[in-house]
């Protein structure tokens, strides 16, 4: 058996469930203004990737609804999130459109697909 040490794991255990591990293995800087600096980052990175996973729950949420009465509901509530994520900086535009058109699209196709079982059926 293989231990921790000749894995080069620094925390030990496995290395695909270890996830207690810290962000950066660096470090802590002496200079009194990088040290804010990098204290700054940190809760930064953990308000973005929380509105990101946020965004993804709601798009996953939306993608789930299509198809439903709530779905232009779903679909609005993630485009909405999406844009303030954007105007905050936590997602590229490009991304943010990307994303957008692909919530709209799914949601135009379905609503497309519902109009012609109507005709068919009439």
């Amino acid at each position: 058996m293989t231990s921790e040490a000749t894995l080069g794991l620094p925390f030990g255990g496995d290395p695909l469930t270890t996830t207690d591990a810290p962000r950066h293995t660096t470090k802590m800087a002496n200079i009194k203004s990088q040290i804010k600096r990098n204290k700054q980052n940190e809760k930064a990175h953990s308000r973005n990737k929380a509105d990101r996973s946020e965004i993804k729950t709601l798009t996953k949420e939306a993608a789930a609804a299509v198809g439903t009465d709530e779905a232009e509901a779903k679909v609005g509530a993630a485009i909405k999130r999406i844009d303030m994520a954007t105007s905050k900086r936590v997602l590229h535009k490009n991304t943010a459109a990307r994303q957008k058109s692909r919530l709209a699209k799914s949601l135009n196709t379905d609503s497309a697909n519902t109009d012609s079982d109507n005709t068919e059926s009439a």
